[in-house]
């Protein structure tokens, strides 16, 4: 019988200058903490560095609140360095692979962030995993809270995939 790792990772947002995080990032660790509880065994990966100078990295900041949704500390595995959503994903899955390699195991990956942002993180996830010859299957949760819909960051998101797409094509 093979065994299946199950991962959720949940992507950060840039905190406030005092270390704060938005109602969106809420909304993300707390899609993440009830998919934790849908996803027997899991472990998740909050990933995101520093990247405003807050003095605190975005990951550690949503380990604080996704233990206060109930994650027990030892289900959390942090992703400190990352700057960019490309980073999230080399990040994540390098740990990832490394786990896989540890434990000789299959993973299943659960991708949480902003309904604006899944496309294009789970492209850039997808695109991440066949560079580094992951064999991982990969699921999309999308957070449907605040900031989930902002019409500029869809624009925004759009534009960068269409870009993204000419390079690749």
């Amino acid at each position: 019988m093979e065994t299946k790792q199950r991962i959720v990772t949940v992507m950060g947002k840039a905190l406030d200058p005092g270390g704060a995080a938005s109602e969106e990032l809420v909304d993300r660790c707390s899609t993440a903490a009830r998919l934790m509880g849908e996803v027997e065994g899991a472990l998740v990966i909050p990933t995101g560095g520093d990247p405003v100078g807050a003095g605190i990295s975005e990951a550690e900041v949503m380990r604080g609140l996704m233990m206060e949704m109930g994650i027990q500390l030892e289900k959390i595995v942090l992703e400190t360095e990352a700057q960019s959503t490309v980073q999230n994903a080399v990040y994540v899955l390098k740990i990832i692979q490394e786990k896989m390699e540890a434990e000789q195991t299959k993973t299943r990956l659960f991708i949480v962030t902003s309904a604006y942002h899944l496309p294009y993180t789970a492209w850039l996830f997808r695109q991440v995993a066949a560079a580094l010859k992951m064999d991982i299957e990969m699921e999309t949760e999308a957070a449907k809270g605040v900031g989930a819909y902002e019409p500029y960051m869809i624009r925004l998101i759009t534009r960068i995939a269409r870009a993204m797409s000419d390079i690749t094509d």
